[in-house]
């Protein structure tokens, strides 16, 4: 793993977003540590370490990972592995309260940014999640949040960046294992009982909320044909596939080429 360097836990409980909010407007001056990086690459963990050895908490921006439920699904840091370290806007948002946008999340995370930095703590940003980066970060946001990386962007919070960077063949390889981890955790037991709750017939076929995780529309075609909790290996082993190619895509998409790096942060 490699760093490019620029410039106790608690439980929260789930929050319904008033789309139409007013914008929050934190301090000119303040402070983040943002952890960038593709997925699987290590952002969560790295984050932790941070705040285990700063007076740090940290703000998750990874927009699947927002959404309460499916926590083995999603890949969300098990409460056991933050080591007492505050978690802000993970598992948080309702589902059920449809999509939450990243002008949304600017102003959530904008309000948690400056509650940390109240308490004397150091605000931490860890996620993959470009559109929801640039909604903080930028001084203009797009108002329906889109992000073009290819036009200077001025920052409205002091920033230190942090990217996280793997080589492609060590990173392909954590990948695949995760999807087999996940897997072992109880990932297809978790997806059974998701498929068929109110939530995911709700969203069915539409890519918002919890069914844009990785996993979800792979394993929702393997329960419409032999039914929730029905497990064959033969098919099972299918999905998986599908699943281990999908994440080998998300590292390019989400922050992770080498080659679009630099733009990109």
């Amino acid at each position: 793993m490699r760093l490019s360097l620029c410039s106790r836990a608690r439980s929260v409980r789930p929050f319904r977003w008033t789309p139409n909010a007013p914008d929050h407007h934190p301090p000119r001056r303040l402070s983040l540590l943002v952890i960038m990086g593709a997925t699987g690459t290590g952002k969560s963990r790295l984050s932790i370490d941070v705040a285990s050895r700063f007076p740090s908490e940290v703000i998750n921006a990874d927009k699947i990972q927002l959404y309460r439920g499916l926590d083995i699904t999603t890949n969300k840091i098990p409460l056991r592995d933050r080591r007492s370290v505050p978690h802000h806007l993970l598992g948080d948002a309702d589902p059920s309260a449809g999509e939450l946008s990243p002008i949304s999340f600017r102003r959530l995370a904008a309000a948690s940014a400056a509650s940390i930095a109240s308490r004397r703590r150091l605000p931490v940003i860890a996620g993959g999640s470009n559109s929801l980066l640039h909604a903080l970060l930028s001084d203009k946001p797009s108002p329906v949040g889109g992000y073009d990386f290819r036009s200077p962007v001025r920052l409205r919070f002091n920033c230190c960046f942090l990217w996280v960077d793997v080589r492609e063949p060590v990173l392909s390889e954590h990948l695949d294992r995760r999807v087999d981890d996940m897997l072992g955790l109880g990932m297809f037991e978790e997806l059974a009982g998701y498929i068929g709750t109110p939530e995911a017939r709700a969203e069915s076929g539409r890519n918002v909320g919890l069914n844009r995780a990785i996993g979800v529309p792979e394993f929702e075609r393997y329960f419409r044909r032999f039914g929730p909790g029905v497990a064959n290996p033969r098919r099972m082993s299918r999905r998986a596939r599908v699943t281990r190619r999908r994440w080998g895509r998300s590292r390019r998409t989400r922050g992770g080429s080498r080659r679009r790096s630099g733009r990109r942060s």
